[in-house]
């Protein structure tokens, strides 16, 4: 082999693990994703240039994460180039996915049970941790842990999105009910609290009398 067909070579490897990088919300799965929540962040940076620096060094984990290397290795053999071109195909993971409608495969709005909802509104105080749980709930047919870490974020992100306007309508709905609860109990009060001021006027009066 010459140095030429050597270089070709080493040409179509280095474009073959830049492809291996998801280039959308679409095309990056939810197991990498969560795989990435356990990347310790470089943070804390005052200057701008410490900053820069901590912005590359995070996408170099990233990458590293997604091709299953170690960044060390990631820094030691592939040019600076490459790895510029590699954080380039990334650069949609700097904007939230766009939310769209979920597919028809979840459960619609009626059929949440109250204890879907309760055990939702307690997953989403971590949403980021607990949303692969949050889709199992909102699902018609049973999905295992393992169907979900194959759907791409961009699937995910729909379903949550969609049930977290659920679980606001369900909250507002709840909040409303207990506020009419609230005033007919109030409401209820007064009510005995007048009949019972009537009564001891009237047994005052008749003692009088």
């Amino acid at each position: 082999m010459n140095k030429e067909e050597q270089v070709i070579l080493s040409n179509a490897k280095i474009q073959a693990l830049i492809h291996q990088l998801p280039d959308s919300w679409e095309t990056y799965k939810m197991r990498d994703y969560i795989k990435a929540l356990e990347i310790p962040i470089s943070d804390g940076s005052t200057d701008e240039v410490g900053r820069v620096y901590e912005g590359v060094d995070n996408t170099i984990k990233l990458i590293a994460s997604l091709l299953n290397i170690s960044a060390e290795k990631l820094n030691a053999d592939l040019p600076y180039v490459v790895v510029q071109a590699m954080a380039n195909r990334l650069a949609f993971t700097t904007k939230e996915p766009v939310p769209r409608k979920a597919e028809a495969w979840y459960k619609i709005e009626d059929e949440i049970t109250y204890n879907d909802y309760t055990t939702l509104v307690m997953l989403m105080k971590d949403p980021v941790r607990n949303i692969r749980q949050c889709v199992q709930i909102f699902s018609r047919e049973p999905l295992t842990m393992e169907a979900i870490n194959d759907m791409s974020v961009q699937e995910v992100h729909d379903a949550f999105f969609t049930l977290k306007k659920y679980t606001l309508k369900f909250l507002r709905r709840l909040t409303r009910i207990q506020a009419k609860k609230l005033l007919k109990m109030q409401a209820k009060q007064v009510m005995t609290m007048a009949r019972q001021r009537l009564t001891k006027k009237s047994y005052s009066k008749t003692e009088q009398k």
